[in-house]
């Protein structure tokens, strides 16, 4: 009866992973360094790969940005020839190209279009007070005095638009 013990032993050994005959125990253990070598090998062409997708990037978006200096070049070389309609295109040009950056220019049709009137210190820096004897102007901008630069795709204001805000001041009315 003992012999047929060790027979059954024998017999339950296991069919190898990586060969098609039966193996012993030792045979099917992991190579953890071979493992740890793959692993490595795998984890360094990830990062080749993603390093090359970033210059791919980086480069794409310079050409993009480039592009866009180059046509306010071409506007401001063509105004040069003809003085009365050089700042024109060279000004129409530099707001092309920050449409084509999604910069919305912080000015008088930004206020109308997402109906702002009274001050915001996330878009604007206060730089003049105007006092007015109207309580309800008190904190509403009066102008703007130079124009600021918010990104849309990163939703943050880059320039702060300069604004002249009205200020209530109680005067005695005799």
């Amino acid at each position: 009866m003992n012999d047929n013990k060790t027979d059954n032993k024998k017999s339950s050994s296991k069919k190898c992973k990586c060969c098609t005959e039966s193996c012993t125990d030792e045979h099917n253990e992991i190579n953890y360094k071979d493992l740890y070598i793959q692993t490595l090998a795998n984890y360094q062409n990830l990062q080749k790969r993603i390093a090359k997708d970033i210059k791919r990037t980086h480069i794409s978006v310079r050409r993009d940005i480039i592009s866009d200096f180059i046509n306010v070049y071409d506007a401001a070389k063509t105004g040069a020839k003809y003085n009365e309609q050089g700042p024109v295109l060279i000004f129409n040009a530099f707001k092309k190209s920050l449409q084509n950056l999604n910069i919305t220019i912080i000015d008088n049709d930004f206020l109308s279009n997402h109906k702002i009137s009274k001050f915001d210190d996330s878009y604007f820096d206060a730089v003049i007070k105007t006092q007015t004897d109207d309580e309800t102007l008190d904190g509403h901008i009066n102008e703007i005095i130079t124009d600021g630069f918010f990104d849309e795709l990163l939703q943050e204001t880059l320039v702060h638009a300069k604004v002249s805000v009205y200020s209530y001041c109680q005067t005695d009315k005799k």
